[in-house]
């Protein structure tokens, strides 16, 4: 690539860059010249990552549009005969008992689906559920989880043990997660 043709980006990249770099597995960083290459370098590749993923989301785009618009017709064909063969079946399988039928292209098949229910509205059922003190024992199901908040202001760390802060004992469950740094890296557009 001529000078003349590099972009500013690629110019920073190859001016700026570590002597010795030549991405060697045990490169460090020894100052903030070469954290900024690095991040230059960094964020070049996530922004190449970022258009080719934006390509591809619009070419995924465009195809579901294409196959939307060339399977229409089967579709309403597929749901039309769907429909005719099960009502075939359902009349079947009340005059003659037969619950399938096998044809040289597929199989029909039909099964009794017992009547039942759906929760709609959670809050209303429980609300009800709860006028009645016999039912709400048998009729709804306490999640159990811990409160961590809460668990975290009562509790200091011996070790690897989790120690009740007010008894000096032992928490049984519980492991200590020692602390760490965590390290986010943020690309700017």
């Amino acid at each position: 690539m001529s000078d003349e043709s590099m972009s500013l980006e690629d110019f920073q990249l190859q001016d700026g860059e570590p002597e010795g770099f030549e991405n060697a597995p045990d490169f460090v960083i020894r100052d903030e010249n070469g954290a900024t290459w690095a991040m230059r370098k960094l964020a070049q590749s996530q922004r190449r990552i970022d258009a080719v993923k934006r390509q591809a989301d619009e070419e995924h785009d465009r195809i579901d549009r294409w196959f939307a618009h060339a399977t229409k017709s089967d579709q309403s064909t597929v749901e039309y005969f769907t429909e005719v063969l099960g009502n075939y079946v359902k009349r079947l399988r009340v005059e003659e008992g037969r619950k399938s039928l096998s044809l040289p292209d597929g199989t029909v098949k039909s099964r009794e689906v017992k009547e039942t229910f759906k929760v709609e509205d959670l809050t209303a059922f429980v609300k009800w559920v709860q006028q009645s003190p016999d039912l709400e024992s048998q009729w709804l199901r306490t999640k159990q989880e811990a409160n961590i908040p809460a668990v975290k202001a009562g509790v200091v760390y011996n070790g690897e043990f989790v120690v009740d802060s007010a008894t000096g004992e032992t928490i049984d469950g519980l492991v200590h997660v020692p602390g760490s740094v965590s390290v986010t890296v943020e690309v700017s557009e």
